[in-house]
């Protein structure tokens, strides 16, 4: 029913100063996905209170605001954080956006966006959705976002990735066209709710103008072969201008060629849940989930999670405030420490301004994108990392229950598999990580790890090329410090076909001192 609690300490407060920032009024202020909890601000007090079988339940916290300065080579600015403490617990988030309203913030080291209205104000759920009310076209210099009602998308039912992918292309007679004005129509739809496109590219998006729609020809003239008919308001993109002008039905114009406009975007409709919902749940494999938690008036959050393989779960927050005339998109990184946060304007904007925003946005957006690239590294690693662990444990579940012994090795699998069974922890089941009770008669035995040396030893001079034979030797001679047992596994490393490239990696990294770049 509460926020998730995390415990620093109070030590926390006498190593990161405080700087006077942001000032909280006092006031309740009411979840925007759950109405029965929220916050109250009262006599320098923070409280979180739910109200649950008729009682309110609280929790009281003193706060402070902590303010990082950032400076880089096109401004300087603040980020400002919300610590929330007493004496049990400590909790901090980054202040996204706070006005009289709306407050919405992110719990730090998770990402959770929590988002609140003033108590008196109108529900949520009554206001104009902000996808339905914004029909701007946003830029930030560099790329545009087109905001879509969710209800006007006529997504296809295709599934086909080159029904989705296709485009007509041809020659029209420009008369038909005008500029778009951010109310796109595609002609084939993949159901995005944000349009998302480089802004040189938009500025070349045209809408058909003709009541009857008009036909897409093979050349440019009026008796070149039909191709198709494309309906009033179907956007295209112009490639080419012919240049030579004539009138058709008192419209001036000339030939240009065009293509059906068949942009990216983020947030596909029909994976959506478009309805405000109180709890996501992640107790499956492999699964993943994409929510808007927030739209109405100038808001709007869309959160998606996601489980890997290995129960590992993570959560990404989109979103988009309008205040001022500006938007403020802030995406938040399941694994970063810190938001990208960008100004957005109108496209008709004038030109110092807009190039006042890119260049504001640059250095920002280019940090961030060389971050998340890490964190992905990080996250492939870390799957990487278990799916190697996993392995290891089948097979040695096999060593325990399923291998027959070997009385007579004849080739290097066979000493290769002696050698294991000389390293696990078998026998008593105290001595066995995991537990394993019910162990085969023939493995029970005390591990020799100098035995399993000699194994190693004669099945890497039967096969020179065996990678796990190398690994495990090296493995087990660290184990026991001798030296040569950083060399066994580099040699592993270097083996063509070696499967646990990333478990070796890591050990290096930790236990030698040899530099892998």
């Amino acid at each position: 029913m509460f926020i998730p609690i995390v415990y620093f300490g109070y030590k926390y407060f006498s190593e990161k100063p405080f700087l006077e920032t942001t000032e909280f009024k006092e006031g309740r202020w009411i979840s925007t996905v759950d109405p029965l909890s929220g916050i109250e601000i009262k006599n320098g007090k923070w409280i979180i209170f739910y109200n649950g079988l008729g009682n309110e339940n609280t929790l009281i916290y003193d706060f402070k605001i902590r303010a990082e300065e950032r400076i880089s080579d096109v401004d300087q600015r603040l980020d400002e954080y919300l610590v929330i403490f007493n004496d049990y617990d400590t909790l901090e988030y980054y202040i996204i956006q706070y006005d009289n309203e709306f407050l919405s913030l992110s719990y730090s080291g998770r990402g959770n966006t929590l988002n609140y209205q003033p108590e008196k104000s109108t529900p949520s759920s009554k206001k104009e959705s902000f996808l339905k009310a914004n029909n701007i076209i946003w830029t930030d210099g560099d790329e545009v976002f087109l905001f879509r009602d969710i209800e006007s998308i006529n997504q296809i039912k295709s599934k086909q990735w080159d029904e989705l992918t296709k485009k007509q292309k041809g020659f029209v007679f420009d008369g038909f066209l005008k500029k778009n004005d951010g109310n796109l129509k595609l002609f084939i739809d993949q159901g995005y709710i944000l349009i998302k496109d480089d802004i040189e590219t938009f500025k070349t998006v045209y809408t058909i103008n003709a009541e009857n729609g008009v036909n897409l020809l093979d050349t440019p003239s009026v008796s070149g072969k039909v191709l198709d008919k494309l309906d009033n308001e179907i956007s295209v993109r112009i490639l080419n201008r012919s240049g030579e002008f004539f009138e058709v039905d008192g419209l001036k114009g000339q030939w240009v060629e065009v293509e059906t406009y068949n942009p990216s975007g983020l947030f596909i409709k029909d994976d959506t849940d478009t309805e405000n919902i109180y709890g996501n749940s992640l107790e499956c494999h492999m699964c993943g989930y994409q929510v808007i938690i927030e739209n109405s008036g100038n808001s709007l959050t869309i959160e998606k999670g996601f489980q890997g393989d290995y129960g590992d779960a993570t959560i990404d927050t989109y979103s988009f405030s309008i205040s001022k005339d500006e938007l403020v998109y802030t995406e938040f990184i399941d694994g970063l420490d810190s938001p990208l946060s960008t100004k957005w304007v109108s496209l008709n904007s004038d030109s110092a301004l807009l190039k006042k925003i890119k260049k504001s946005n640059a250095k920002k957006k280019e940090l961030f994108s060389k971050k998340k690239i890490e964190n992905k590294q990080r996250q492939r690693e870390s799957e990487a990392l278990d799916y190697e662990h996993e392995e290891m444990q089948e097979y040695i579940i096999y060593l325990l229950y399923d291998a027959l012994p070997i009385k007579n090795p004849k080739d290097a699998n066979d000493f290769y598999q002696l050698a294991m069974t000389n390293i696990l922890l078998t026998g008593r089941s105290e001595d066995m990580r995991g537990g394993y009770h019910n162990v085969s008669d023939h493995m029970r035995f005390k591990p020799d790890s100098l035995q399993a040396i000699e194994y190693f030893d004669q099945a890497i001079e039967l096969n020179p090329v065996f990678s796990m034979a190398f690994y495990q030797r090296g493995l087990i001679k660290k184990s026991l410090n001798i030296k040569s047992g950083c060399d066994d596994i580099t040699k592993a490393l270097s083996l063509e076909g070696f499967p646990m490239p990333y478990s070796a990696k890591e050990f290096i990294k930790n236990n030698c001192e040899i530099d892998l770049n």
